[in-house]
């Protein structure tokens, strides 16, 4: 038995009753506000050593999630792993609006993503209410989820709280074509494969892109054949025309040439849509890049595109087959005209045989 205790025991009834009078609401005062200050914690720390993919919610999930918890989930991946999240739920508390459409994530329950760029940490995203966040990436191989329960300040809430997908993944969400076997974000399409067309997307699409990330999309034709690139649709972060770096913009690029090279004919694509004229390109030759480039400030849908390897007519073997074609024509008429005049020529051959031998002459 502690001293306290042993003080209290040997106390007669009457001032026992009066130390719980004074005594007993100061000692509740101090629990309950330890309690505020330390709310109770939850989460866990994820290594893709241990699993590859996954599910995580907040407490109680389906039921009501308690009031005052914060929860801390790290992701934490290897090699050139990216963190990949999906939220298949989010019902947060909401007093102040339309759940649906938050207007306002300050000081109500939020659910909140952060990533490493390098050395610097920065906010991914803020989210509230009900309306479900986008796919997420991670621009590298961590990823910090935080649920944030505050007391509420009206009725009981009976909001389920979230829950989420989540992967480690080297594909970078790019589900066509073959990647490279280093695991960068380089993308091959080849027409001797016997696939001559399909999509290609930016990475993580539909969700956001990843920032800091540069894919490329290499394209290798038959010798008779061209690409034909269209975009279905298109919203990449930046400040069109130019999408330069000194503006910070993310930006789409073609190029007749492979990825050390560029081909200065051709410019950058950003912004939320393209015009007709840039919505369809067609490569020089048989062989055309692709490439997807965004820094360390912006994320955004980024694009899907449809790509077909085409028959290819060389403009030259078209204008030589119609001057042949024009000259075939031209001695055949020669021919009918000399019959149909009755030429005196001493020729001991008929018209009609005149005709196929120049005609004959004319092919060879």
């Amino acid at each position: 038995m502690s001293t306290a205790a042993a003080a209290v025991a040997v106390l007669p009834v009457p001032f026992f009753f009066m130390f719980l009078f004074f005594f007993y609401p100061a000692i509740c005062f101090v629990v309950a506000r330890d309690q505020l200050s330390n709310p109770p914690s939850c989460g866990e720390t994820i290594n893709s050593l241990m699993t590859k993919f996954g599910q995580i919610s907040s407490p109680n999930f389906p039921r009501p999630y308690p009031y005052d918890v914060i929860c801390n989930f790290r992701f934490i991946g290897n090699g050139k792993e990216r963190v990949q999240i999906a939220f298949t739920k989010l019902d947060l508390d909401y007093p102040q609006g339309d759940p649906t459409n938050p207007s306002d994530c300050h000081e109500v329950d939020t659910v909140s993503v952060k990533v490493k760029t390098g050395e610097m940490e920065r906010e991914l995203g803020y989210y509230c209410g009900s309306k479900r966040p986008p796919i997420l990436m991670s621009p590298s191989t961590q990823l910090d989820l935080k649920f944030t329960s505050r007391r509420p300040t009206h009725s009981p809430h009976r909001s389920q709280g979230f829950q989420a997908n989540y992967r480690f993944v080297t594909d970078y969400g790019i589900k066509t074509g073959k990647q490279n076997e280093t695991q960068d974000c380089i993308f091959t399409y080849d027409s001797s494969t016997g696939q001559s067309r399909g999509n290609f997307t930016s990475p993580n699409y539909p969700g956001l892109y990843p920032s800091n990330t540069t894919c490329h999309y290499l394209f290798f034709a038959n010798t008779d054949e061209r690409i034909v690139i269209r975009f279905l649709s298109f919203d990449v972060e930046g400040i069109a025309p130019g999408c330069t770096r000194e503006t910070q913009s993310d930006y789409v690029e073609f190029s007749n040439f492979n990825i050390n090279l560029v081909d200065r004919k051709m410019v950058h694509f950003c912004g939320k849509s393209l015009d007709g004229r840039h919505r369809t390109t067609v490569s020089d030759g048989n062989f055309f890049r692709v490439t997807f480039k965004s820094n360390e400030i912006y994320e955004d849908v980024g694009f899907k595109a449809h790509y077909e390897f085409v028959q290819f007519e060389d403009p030259m073997e078209v204008k030589k087959l119609a001057r042949s074609s024009t000259a075939a024509s031209l001695m055949s008429t020669s021919a009918s005209v000399l019959c149909c005049l009755g030429t005196a020529l001493a020729l001991t051959i008929s018209c009609s045989t005149l005709s196929s031998l120049l005609s004959r002459s004319a092919s060879d």
